[in-house]
């Protein structure tokens, strides 16, 4: 069985291209449009990894990773964005940020990242 992802994006047709970057690196892929959303998906399917855009309207991604890590500490977390890491970030590095990785990116890019950080389900890059 696929490994699986929560991608969560408030943007929809960014959800739609990193996902398709995602299934074929391999990986089952589950979305969400904001951070409510993102923490119930995670409670009812416990994904192996979860990207998240940090700037989202309503619960941005540092609150919602922060609801996620006091469900389960053990969550694997890539946080995303296209602007300044904050204070904020290293907060959640504290709290056991599995990744970070900058927008804009390509496919390629992700790929690579997901492959250095041995979550890579296939050698697709």
């Amino acid at each position: 069985m696929s490994p699986s992802v929560l991608l969560v994006d408030d943007n929809e047709d960014l959800l739609e291209c990193i996902g398709s970057f995602l299934k074929i690196g391999g990986f089952n892929v589950r979305t969400a449009q904001n951070g409510s959303q993102a923490c119930i998906e995670y409670q009812n399917a416990r994904p192996d990894l979860v990207i998240m855009d940090i700037v989202m309207e309503g619960m941005d991604g540092y609150d919602t990773f922060f609801q996620i890590k006091d469900a389960d500490p053990e969550a694997k977390v890539i946080l995303m964005t296209g602007f300044q890491k904050k204070e904020r970030f290293y907060e959640a590095e504290k709290r056991g940020l599995f990744g970070f990785i900058e927008k804009p990116f390509t496919g390629k890019q992700l790929l690579d990242y997901l492959s250095e950080k041995n979550v890579l389900p296939t050698a697709s890059v």
